[in-house]
């Protein structure tokens, strides 16, 4: 069976900063690579 190679995005939001780490921490263990997630903040965080 050949594997599925095509592109696919998650988009979230998060209320926090922490929730947002946490966020990348569980993609992160479910195997996907840091050079495949992107977080964009709006700059108030002080987590």
């Amino acid at each position: 069976m050949e594997k599925d190679r095509r592109i696919k995005k998650v988009v979230g939001i998060s209320p926090t900063l922490q929730d947002t780490i946490d966020a990348v921490d569980r993609l992160t263990t479910k195997g996907y690579s840091n050079s495949n997630i992107s977080v964009i903040t709006n700059g108030n965080d002080t987590g």
